[in-house]
Parts: C-alpha cells; structure tokens; sequence
C-alpha cells in the first residue's frame, strides 16, 4: 500500500522571535488539490507534514501554513491546521491568496486567515509577546518585522518502511500490517529515527483507522534509544489490537518499550492472536 497518494509539495522554515528562545514554525505549500476522490488525500498531506515539523522544531509555538501557491475550489473545506494546534490552543495562521481570503473554507477563526506572508509573525510576535525574555514589557504595539527564516528538513531518517492492509467481510474496517527496516542509530543519536517511526505509525492509522495493528520489527537494527515510542494514540492501550513482531534476540532490546503481552516472534503467532484467519 502507498501511504501518501498526494502530488503536492512542502518546504519547511522556522523563526526564532526576537529576545526569545521561541520559535515559529513555518511551512509552504505547492501545487493543487486534486479531484474530488483524492482531495482528502491532499488535505491530509497538508496536517501530516505540519504536525510532523511542529513535532521537529523545539521550543516551538503555533504554526504558519503558507498556501498562497496552492490551487483549490473555493468550496473545499480547507480543514488543514493540525489538531496538536487546537489542543494546545496555540496561534496559526493559514496565509491564502487575496482573491479566496473572504470565500475560503474550514475550521477557522477569522483572525486565522491572512494574504501577506511577512505580516503574520509580526502579528504572531505581539500575540506571543509573554514568551519574550521581557515578557513583551517593551511590545506595546505590533512592530514590523522581517522575519530571517531557517530552512528545516523532514527528511531525517534512513529507515524505511512498508504498509499493507486487508480486510475480511465480518469487519468492518481494514486490518494493517507495518514493517520498518534499517539502521536505528544507537542511544541519543537515534531521536529523529523514534520521532520518523512515531510519524509514520500514526500517519498510518490515521489514513486507515484500523481495527487491529501488527508491526514488524525484525529488519529494524536497533539496540537502545530512551526516545522510541511504538505506540500510535489509536492503539495506546496495551489491551488494544496491536502486536509487535521481534527476532528472539530482539526481545530483550525492546522490554521497556513493549508490553511483554504484545510480544510476537513469528507472524502466524500475531495474526492468531488477533483473530485474524489465514
């Protein structure tokens, strides 16, 4: 199965607000949304990607998507910001063409929506002026800014991987399989390897939302990495329906990442246990 069926494409940016520490995530959209069948498939490239670099940028607050060169039907439901976002009540701004700013569609909030690029993190900068080193003491007013942006990569890991899925006709939504293969790097080092898996497992059962997860494990090389978090949020509960495939030498790497409950080495074993029938 290909995950991501979406011609569109992204560049990412972050700016550090002045006497701050805080930074600004920015991300920039190419292309256009595609028929009515595939649109959804674009709209979800657009939340996964931004999630994914609010995820990468520490110290991070809100988020700028920038689809100014993104082309769209006024009448699409543009529910693009990432939920992380609402949870977190954080600011966003959505920057959009000057001839689609007042027909545009989504979840948004009027203050949401802009046409100048430049203008949103100088109005971002005044609504997050309580993160500065001064606490803002020296922002009575919204100043002009002209943002330095700093180029960032979501391309930070060699390992790779597949995805299937399958249903049966009692079911009534699919089943999926996940492999993951490759070098995990060791210890500190493999942080951006544990976030790609995290990014990958959830963007999965988002796409999908299946009812039972076997993820296969036996092709990653990894030892030890504090970071590493297995468990999409569709499946945080151990006593969900998902199983983890390992070698038997793996076993002992992964115990304080696995529940032992969930613990597999060999597939038939997994698909069993799960009821699924071969």
């Amino acid at each position: 199965m290909k995950l991501e069926q979406s011609s569109l494409t992204c560049i990412c940016n972050t700016w550090v607000m002045p006497k701050s520490q805080t930074q600004i995530p920015s991300i920039s959209f190419f292309g256009a949304l595609g028929s009515e069948t595939s649109i959804e498939k674009d709209i979800c490239f657009i939340r996964w990607r931004s999630e994914e670099l609010i995820s990468l940028v520490k110290g991070g607050k809100g988020i700028v998507l920038d689809l100014r060169q993104v082309a769209f039907d006024t009448s699409v439901e543009l529910d693009v910001v990432p939920p992380v976002i609402r949870n977190r009540q954080e600011p966003v701004r959505v920057v959009v063409r000057t001839e689609v700013c007042d027909i545009v569609k989504g979840s948004f909030f009027p203050n949401e929506i802009a046409t100048d690029y430049e203008s949103v993190f100088s109005d971002l900068a005044f609504e997050l002026k309580n993160y500065r080193l001064d606490k803002g003491r020296q922002m009575q007013q919204r100043q002009q800014l002209h943002p330095q942006l700093t180029p960032i990569s979501l391309d930070i890991s060699s390992i790779n991987f597949e995805c299937y899925t399958w249903r049966y006709e009692q079911d009534s939504s699919d089943s999926a399989y996940v492999v993951f293969r490759g070098q995990y790097r060791y210890g500190s080092a493999g942080a951006d390897d544990a976030l790609f898996i995290k990014w990958r497992l959830n963007q999965f059962c988002d796409a999908i939302e299946p009812n039972r997860l076997i993820v296969d494990l036996r092709e990653l090389d990894y030892q030890w990495g504090d970071d590493l978090s297995l468990y999409p949020f569709r499946f945080l509960d151990p006593e969900s329906n998902i199983r983890f495939i390992l070698t038997p030498q793996q076993v002992s790497y992964y115990e304080s990442t696995i529940y032992p409950s969930n613990i597999y080495t060999d597939e038939v074993s997994a698909l069993s246990d799960l009821g699924c029938w071969l």
